[in-house]
C-alpha cells in the first residue's frame, strides 16, 4: 500500500542565527521515490521543489527524496563527504 501511495514529506527550512531566533524561511511538501529492495533501481534523481511561505513563493530547494521500506534488504551507504558536507552522486 505505501509504494503505491507514500506519504507526503514536508520539509521546513530556517536560517541559522548566532543570535537570536532561528527564522522561518518556508516549507515545501514532497513525495518520496519509494524503494522496495534497498540499493536497486531507479536512482533518485535531484529535482527542484518550490517552497513557499505564508501562502508564497520562497524560493526552490534542489534535493531527492528516498523511502526505503525495511524488507530486509541492504540499504544504500551514505555519499561520500568532504569536510562536513555530503558530496552529491554522478547521475
Amino acid at each position: 500500500k505505501v509504494a503505491r501511495n507514500p506519504p507526503e514529506v514536508i520539509i521546513e527550512l530556517f536560517d541559522k542565527d548566532p543570535v537570536g531566533q532561528d527564522e522561518f524561511m518556508g516549507r515545501c511538501v514532497v513525495t518520496p521515490l519509494v524503494k522496495m529492495n534497498g540499493q536497486e533501481p531507479p536512482s533518485p534523481r535531484l529535482l527542484w521543489y518550490g517552497v513557499e511561505r505564508v501562502g508564497e513563493d520562497a524560493g526552490e530547494i534542489l534535493a531527492a527524496f528516498e523511502l526505503f521500506l525495511d524488507e530486509g534488504a541492504d540499504l544504500p551507504f551514505a555519499p561520500p563527504m568532504k569536510g562536513s558536507l555530503y558530496l552529491v552522486p554522478n547521475g
